[in-house]
């Protein structure tokens, strides 16, 4: 039984979702609970409505622009969530976080649990060891847990747009329970994420605010540093705010080539500044 909510601002993909759903969660109870919102408010606000009238005690909140790759992978997940001591389940997390302006993934191989495609032809990452990965941050675009996890945490509504609000919960939730990454529940996603501006002065802001951040070695901080500076190189991010993002990300021996490629990336003059 499970209460799927979903804050949708295009009508055809949320009856494409709908349609995949019922498609593929399998012979089980459910629920989809659509929170209308063409950015009227933030995605964190929209979730705690839907999980408001949700009727069920299993909640999953996704993004519309998906697309399940599994059969019955709703009696997955509610075998996953009979766990009273779970924190989250996603399907794309790392185990670590560095108090870095990065999103979920850092680049760091060993720590990243990743079982979203973008493409149908992507492959997928197979690991022999299990198939539930303990993880600390989570990605927004499948989040999973108990309807008494939701009421103890909740999403943070102060957090505006559509970013960091699933690090934030995520984050929060590793303090007391252990969140989880399924490799059972894989889907496709239509969209890689918007790294713009916007997504540039939020990070810098939300990294200001104290989490369980871990330690991070000399290596381990270059690694994240050359991975997050040529994941943004050709994003539609001003010179300006690439400039802050260098200051606030931070550059050493081993990362200065890739910081100085992605202040001056051959497409910057496309990009128009803002305040």
């Amino acid at each position: 039984m499970i209460s799927i909510i979903v804050s949708s601002y295009r009508e055809n993909l949320f009856e494409e979702l709908k349609s995949y759903i019922y498609k593929s969660i399998g012979n089980i109870p459910f629920e989809i609970v659509k929170v209308s919102n063409p950015r009227l408010m933030s995605i964190g606000k929209a979730y705690n409505i839907g999980a408001t009238r949700a009727k069920y005690e299993k909640l999953l909140f996704i993004h519309e622009d998906i697309q399940f790759l599994s059969e019955n992978w709703g009696i997955v997940l509610i075998e996953i969530l009979k766990d009273k001591d779970l924190g989250i389940v996603g399907i794309a997390g790392g185990c670590k976080k560095f108090k870095l302006p990065t999103g979920h993934d850092l680049g760091l191989k060993k720590c990243r649990h990743v079982y979203v495609k973008h493409s149908l032809n992507e492959k997928l990452s197979q690991d022999e060891k299990g198939s539930l990965f303990k993880v600390k941050t989570l990605d927004g675009v499948f989040l999973a847990m108990r309807k008494d996890r939701w009421k103890e945490f909740k999403f943070d509504e102060e957090l505006k747009d559509f970013h960091f609000y699933d690090l934030d919960i995520s984050l929060r939730v590793s303090n007391k329970f252990t969140n989880y990454v399924t490799s059972k529940i894989p889907i496709l996603h239509f969209s890689t994420g918007n790294f713009d501006n916007k997504w540039i002065q939020t990070s810098l802001e939300f990294h200001q605010k104290s989490y369980n951040y871990d330690f991070a070695t000399h290596s381990e901080i270059g690694i994240v540093r050359n991975f997050w500076y040529n994941r943004l190189i050709k994003e539609d991010i001003s010179w300006k705010n690439r400039l802050y993002y260098i200051f606030g990300m931070g550059v050493d021996k081993h990362s200065i080539a890739q910081a100085v490629n992605f202040l001056f990336s051959k497409n910057i003059f496309k990009f128009k500044e803002v305040n």
